[in-house]
């Protein structure tokens, strides 16, 4: 994955478990938000909201809504 993608998002918009799983070939610093903080971050910031469904809708293989 490149500098700054996420992952784990499907988890915490659903309330499902998780599907991914990710392994670190390198060296890697990696943030960790609980469900809480994460609906707080979305909340507070559309822009990074709008980026997370974006690629939320993508990764389920949906066309992203302009």
């Amino acid at each position: 994955m490149p500098p700054g993608a996420f992952f784990g998002e499907m988890a915490l918009i659903s309330g499902e478990p998780r599907m991914a799983t990710v392994s670190a070939a390198t060296a890697v610093s990696l943030l960790s938000l609980h469900s809480a903080d994460f609906q707080m971050l979305c909340s507070s910031s559309p822009e990074i909201a709008e980026i997370i469904r974006k690629t939320a809708l993508e990764r389920r293989g949906a066309a992203p809504i302009a």
